[in-house]
């Protein structure tokens, strides 16, 4: 048994419904097939490792979000109240600006340097 589940869906352009989707297409393979994910969300249940492999069969039993026989929308309740539960990740604007452009870095401003920017609220 493992503890993997789905990545949250609330960074810009996330949809849970579209996520829900594409677990859809996925789960449609043979139950043997492997999957190897891109990000540690999978831990063993017994001795807490870390595992990056696992296959569609063992998904549709035992995923934390989305089992098969999970409908669209018990996932997007889930996946959607959870989300709003989360902080946002230290390097989320950083990150972004930089995955937009598929790896490089804003372009140069007028003194040569390219900035990451981070919004601000600023309260009175």
């Amino acid at each position: 048994m493992t503890g993997f589940g789905t990545a949250r869906c609330d960074f810009p352009n996330g949809s849970a419904s579209q996520l829900y989707d594409s677990i859809q297409k996925i789960y449609a393979l043979p139950d043997n097939t492997r999957q190897y994910v891109g990000h540690v969300y999978g831990r063993d249940a017994e001795d807490q490792t870390f595992r990056c492999m696992t296959t569609i069969g063992e998904q549709k039993k035992s995923n934390i979000h989305v089992k098969a026989g999970t409908t669209k929308e018990e996932f997007v309740n889930l996946r959607e109240s959870r989300d709003r539960t989360l902080d946002v990740p230290k390097l989320l604007y950083a990150s972004l600006q930089v995955n937009i452009r598929n790896g490089k870095l804003p372009p140069a401003e007028s003194n040569g340097k390219s900035y990451l920017k981070l919004p601000l609220t600023v309260t009175k």
